[in-house]
Order: C-alpha cells, then sequence, then structure tokens
C-alpha cells in the first residue's frame, strides 16, 4: 500500500515535471517567435534607416552642389555687377582742382629752371660758333620751323629764357600725352584713334573708364628704381643744350648736369599729371593745350607771360601772332569728344589754365 501511494506521489510528480517542461518548451518556443519577428522588424527598420539615410546623403549633395553653383554664380554677377559700376559710375578719385594745380607747378618749375638756365649761361650767348646750325636743326625737330625762324632773329637772352620754356613745354606735353611710353608714338596713335571713336559714340561714363584702364595698364605706376623720368628728363636736358649751343652757348650738355635734379623734378610732376588727369577723371577729359606758332592771340584761351602788367589790362586793338608756347594750358571737356567743340553735339569745354605764349612784338593790323 505505501509502495503504491509513493509510485502515484512520484507519477503525479512527474506529470507535472514534464506538463512544466511543456509550458517551458511552449514559452521558449514563443520567445523564439517574438524575437525572430523583432529581430526581422528591427532588421527592416534599420533598411528602411539605411535608405532614409541614403536618401538624405544624396539631397545634402545635391543640395551642397546647388549651393556651390548658387555661390559660383553670386561670385559672377558680382563680378559682372562691380564690373558694370566701374564703367557706369562717374566719381572721381580727385577733384579738379587738384589737376589745375599739377599743372600750375608744371609751368612754375618750367619758368624757374629756364630762367637759372638762362642766367647760368649769360656771359656765354654768342661767342662760340661750332654747331650752331646743327643746333638749330635739332630745335626744328623739337619745335617748328617757324619758331625757329623766329628765334634765330632774337639775340636777347630773354628769347633764349622762352625758347627753353618752348622746349620744356614741349616736351612735357609730348610726355603727358603719348598712349604708350614704352612703344612710342606710333603704338599710341592707335590708341588715340580707338579712344577719339569711343568718346563719339558712347557715354562719358563708358569712354572716361575706357581710357582710365588703358592709361593704367600701358604705363604702370613708377617704381623707385624706374628710370623713365631719369630718361625722360636726359632727353629734355640733350634738346635744352641744343637751345643753349643755337645762341653760342659752349659745353651746354656737360653743364646741363647740374639742372638734372631740377627735370627730373617736371618729368615727375608731368608723370603724375598723367596718373591724375589718365587715369582717375572719367567724369570729364582734362587735356593739355600748346598755341600753335602763328596763331592769333585770344585773350580768351591765351595769356601773354612777357607782356607788361599795364599792357595785359589795355584792349588789344591789333592782331598779334603767337611766336611760341612757354607754358601749358589745360582745358576740361565733358559730354563728347575735343573734336565736337561748337558743332552742337552737346559737349562743353572750359579752358581751365590758359597757355602762356610769348607773342609776336610787331602788332599785325586787322584785316576786315
Amino acid at each position: 500500500m505505501h509502495a503504491t501511494q509513493q509510485l502515484s506521489v512520484a507519477t503525479r510528480v512527474a506529470e507535472e515535471r514534464e506538463h512544466r517542461l511543456h509550458e517551458l518548451e511552449w514559452h521558449l518556443h514563443n520567445l523564439h517567435a517574438n524575437t525572430a519577428s523583432q529581430l526581422s522588424n528591427a532588421r527592416a527598420h534599420v533598411h528602411q534607416l539605411e535608405s532614409r539615410n541614403a536618401e538624405l546623403e544624396r539631397e545634402l549633395a545635391a543640395t551642397r552642389d546647388g549651393a556651390q553653383k548658387t555661390t559660383a554664380l553670386l561670385e559672377t554677377r558680382t563680378t559682372e555687377l562691380r564690373a558694370a559700376q566701374t564703367f557706369l559710375t562717374t566719381a572721381d578719385d580727385v577733384a579738379d582742382s587738384d589737376v589745375r594745380r599739377i599743372v600750375g607747378s608744371i609751368n612754375a618749375r618750367i619758368f624757374q629752371t629756364a630762367a637759372t638756365i638762362c642766367d647760368a649761361f649769360q656771359d656765354g650767348y654768342g661767342t662760340h660758333q661750332d654747331g650752331v646750325e646743327d643746333a638749330w636743326a635739332q630745335l626744328a625737330v623739337a619745335l617748328s620751323d617757324d619758331v625757329v625762324e623766329a628765334l634765330r632773329e632774337a639775340s636777347d637772352s630773354a628769347f633764349v629764357q622762352a625758347a627753353l620754356q618752348a622746349v620744356m613745354a614741349a616736351h612735357i606735353h609730348r610726355l603727358c600725352t603719348t598712349w604708350d611710353l614704352r612703344n612710342g608714338d606710333h603704338a599710341g596713335d592707335v590708341f588715340a584713334e580707338v579712344y577719339n571713336d569711343i568718346r563719339q559714340n558712347e557715354p562719358q561714363s563708358v569712354s572716361g573708364r575706357w581710357r582710365a584702364l588703358c592709361r593704367k595698364h600701358l604705363c604702370p605706376p613708377l617704381a623707385a628704381s624706374d628710370k623713365r623720368p631719369h630718361l625722360a628728363g636726359s632727353e629734355l636736358a640733350a634738346t635744352l643744350a641744343a637751345v643753349l649751343r643755337a645762341f653760342g652757348a659752349l659745353d651746354s650738355l656737360e653743364s646741363m648736369e647740374l639742372h638734372t635734379d631740377a627735370l627730373n623734378d617736371i618729368v615727375r610732376l608731368a608723370m603724375d599729371f598723367r596718373r591724375l588727369a589718365g587715369e582717375t577723371v572719367v567724369s570729364s577729359d582734362f587735356a593739355l593745350l600748346l598755341a600753335p606758332p602763328g596763331e592769333v592771340f585770344d585773350e580768351e584761351w591765351l595769356e601773354d607771360e612777357w607782356a607788361e602788367p599795364s599792357r595785359r589790362r589795355k584792349p588789344v586793338e591789333k592782331k598779334r601772332l603767337v611766336l611760341c608756347t612757354t607754358g601749358l594750358g589745360l582745358v576740361r571737356e565733358e559730354g563728347g569728344g575735343l573734336q565736337k567743340r561748337g558743332d552742337g553735339g552737346g559737349s562743353t569745354s572750359t579752358v581751365v589754365v590758359k597757355v602762356k605764349v610769348l607773342v609776336s612784338p610787331v602788332p599785325i593790323p586787322c584785316q576786315m
């Protein structure tokens, strides 16, 4: 009986354990199924996230590429706008008074230097005849045959100073008006022709800016070691020496070395004028003036530098002719080229500095 009870208990315990085992197996199966489902869902979610991430990366790359293109386009448009503003603006970097002042300084230095050189050779005029004819021939190239003929008839030292001033004025005028100082007048003539055509057909802002850019790049700024002023000063000294030789002074070229600094200063002032009037002014055009020999004296734009003060104030009743230019004039042009003066084309011309001249001492009666 006791054994039967024990067997019954053992059987029940075994059945309970088997039942418990089946429950555990069922729970394990469910856990495995849930885990597999969660793992599948997680993998699907990861795949979805990876796809979304790849899509966002493509969008980010496209956005960056678009931003780069937009930035490049913005830089291009900014550059174009600045270029357009460069040609549309008419604001000048310097005042007209600065340009007028530098021309006044050039004329003053020309007068002072000519007077100094003239006085230095005061006792030597007419004492030597060697090379006189060659000197006059050289001056005919630098000035003109009419000026040379008139000066040859004069013997007073005042005419020597006038001749020195005329040479310096002509030299500085050529230095300031030549477009290309590196390649000579022929290359400059091409630029001058193009510029005159632009002035006739384009607004002042365009023609002025074109001229400023060309001047800037054709003649770079002077460096401390630049030899252009020295070379131009040496060329000027050689021509001034010819003036002195023409009037009979001896050893002129060697003695001109004493005035090298003064001549180089005049050349540097001329280079400053080129920069100011040629590169920084766009609202108008400044031009240096010379009076042609034989021109009828006109007080509107000429000044008789050698006339007595009382004579300057008197009205001119007789026609007088210009002998030579002794000081540069300055004219300011707006709204058109110099060639348009007086043709009704809308251009205006203002004489800023009158041309200083030596007038023929023999009055010529007015012709009706």
